[in-house]
């Protein structure tokens, strides 16, 4: 495995950083929706933007399970996948960064440097490879989540795509 240029990498220092005040505003809110109701969705909407101003991110337009994440990935995957920056459109991504990125998605396999207590203790590399397609899609026309799936052969015949076949499907 190749050490990607910091640009490239999630920021798990900021994710962890935040993480814990997020997963405590999606608990409170859960206890003040259960205590108190929130029909008119005024406390919904402090939460919101709470977690904008704590992220950076537009949570109102994100894809997030504020408000049912136990019918999602649960309190803390959510919790974690608010708190991880957003990848960054990134120049000049070289094949060998890009065969490391694939690499990391179909392995599932973090270097040592990522693999920090906090990633390790909570499970979150599927957030990480997440990630990783969520920078591919940005940076690459080509990308489409099926090139990762499995494939029909010229005979018909199911196979799983190399790390090779994938990085020229978006890359090439």
């Amino acid at each position: 495995m190749i050490e990607l240029r910091k640009e490239i990498e999630p920021q798990i220092d900021k994710a962890e950083e935040i993480y814990p005040r997020i997963l405590k505003c999606l608990l409170d809110y859960t206890k003040y929706v259960d205590e108190n109701g929130d029909e008119e969705n005024k406390e919904y909407q402090r939460v919101v933007a709470y977690l904008t101003q704590l992220t950076g991110k537009n949570i109102e337009e994100s894809d997030y399970a504020i408000w049912e994440y136990w019918e999602a990935d649960g309190e803390h995957r959510e919790s974690f996948k608010i708190a991880l920056p957003h990848p960054m459109i990134v120049d000049n991504l070289t094949k060998e960064e890009l065969t490391e990125i694939v690499f990391r998605i179909t392995s599932m396999k973090l270097p040592e440097y990522l693999k920090t207590d906090f990633i390790e203790k909570n499970g979150f590399e599927w957030e990480i490879c997440d990630y990783y397609h969520q920078l591919l899609k940005i940076n690459f026309k080509k990308y489409n989540y099926r090139i990762f799936n499995r494939q029909k052969d010229a005979n018909g015949e199911w196979y799983e795509p190399s790390t090779e076949e994938i990085v020229e499907k978006i890359g090439g």
